[in-house]
């Protein structure tokens, strides 16, 4: 048995390898980031959409720089394409990686996040903006269509401008109560659900003749 964090994925290693998967939440660090900050710790003109990630291409974070927008722009992280962004971007805040409560507090502060992959099969970030109250914005791929519920705790749409227009007007509340159906006591117990004494799984994996 495997334990994977999506159902598209538990179907994809279920075809794959012709054996059944079992699908488990992810933690967010919900414990951690689910409690509520200042919006004022971010000085910026609102709205402000962030980007929490890897300055890469593989996470099409072109597509969040061209996205027109009314307020601010934020990219937390850092990588290879920062400097060419930075430079074709000015009006973008980069602010590179942060860790702990300075990351806590800059999430928490923005009104929407962006998250612009098409190719992530999971997507942490988007359950650690939820814990801060914070709505996603995203493509309506695998990823966000398993974190995201569209018009709870953000909104998908193939416009990534219109999804996070739209998600401005998600309550925080509800994205708080989904990610911390994320956090370490109900993975652990999920996880605890699926494990079986050895012998007995030996046991049901060995061919009848042998048994």
């Amino acid at each position: 048995m495997k334990i994977v964090n999506s159902a598209p994925f538990r179907h994809f290693w279920g075809d794959l390898h012709a054996q059944s998967g079992e699908t488990i939440g992810t933690n967010p660090a919900a414990d951690y980031f689910a409690y509520a900050r200042d919006k004022a710790f971010l000085d910026l003109p609102r709205p402000i959409a962030a980007y929490v990630g890897r300055v890469a291409v593989e996470k099409n974070i072109s597509a969040f720089m061209r996205m027109r927008w009314m307020g601010s722009k934020l990219v937390i992280g850092d990588g290879p394409e920062r400097a060419k962004l930075k430079a074709a971007f000015p009006e973008v805040q980069f602010v590179g990686f942060l860790f702990d409560e300075s990351l806590a507090q800059s999430l928490a502060a923005a009104d929407v996040l962006v998250f612009p992959s098409r190719s992530d099969t999971f997507g942490l970030v988007m359950l650690e903006a939820m814990a801060c109250g914070v709505p996603v914005a995203a493509y309506p791929v695998t990823g966000p269509v398993d974190v995201v519920d569209d018009g709870i705790t953000g909104a998908l749409d193939e416009d990534l401008r219109s999804a996070a227009v739209r998600a401005l007007s998600i309550d925080p509340r509800a994205c708080r109560a989904r990610a911390l159906r994320s956090g370490w006591d109900l993975c652990t117990r999920e996880f605890e659900r699926n494990l079986v004494p050895c012998a007995a799984a030996a046991a049901r994996s060995m061919p009848t003749h042998l048994r």
